[in-house]
């Protein structure tokens, strides 16, 4: 079984974020990934997505579509605190149903 990665696509979401934001207030970025998986049957996965950072805050948005066109759309923000940093996030699948998310990470 041989499968293809575009490595910049092992970048996600989050990782993306956690470098931008660890840059400092000052840090202003924008990540572009794309990637696409190629199954043992010739099948493929599609993946693309941005994060932009600016002044401590990042929004990041994304696409997966697999072999039959279905896709599902993600997108998120990170905002740093003084005491780390707020998440939040909306999943939307193929049929319309959402899935939101938020939590934190405190710094000691």
């Amino acid at each position: 079984m041989s499968m293809k990665i575009n490595r910049l696509a092992m970048l996600g979401p989050a990782s993306a974020i956690a470098l931008l934001i660890a840059g400092g207030t000052a840090a202003n970025a924008q990540v572009s990934r794309e990637g696409t998986v190629t199954g043992p049957a010739g099948n493929t996965v599609t993946t693309q997505g941005s994060t932009a950072c600016a002044d401590g805050k990042c929004t990041s948005k994304g696409t997966v579509t697999g072999p039959a066109g279905n896709q599902i759309q993600r997108s998120g923000t990170a905002t740093r605190t003084d005491s780390g940093v707020q998440r939040s996030g909306t999943v939307t699948g193929p049929r319309g149903n959402t899935i939101k998310r938020s939590g934190s990470v405190t710094r000691n």
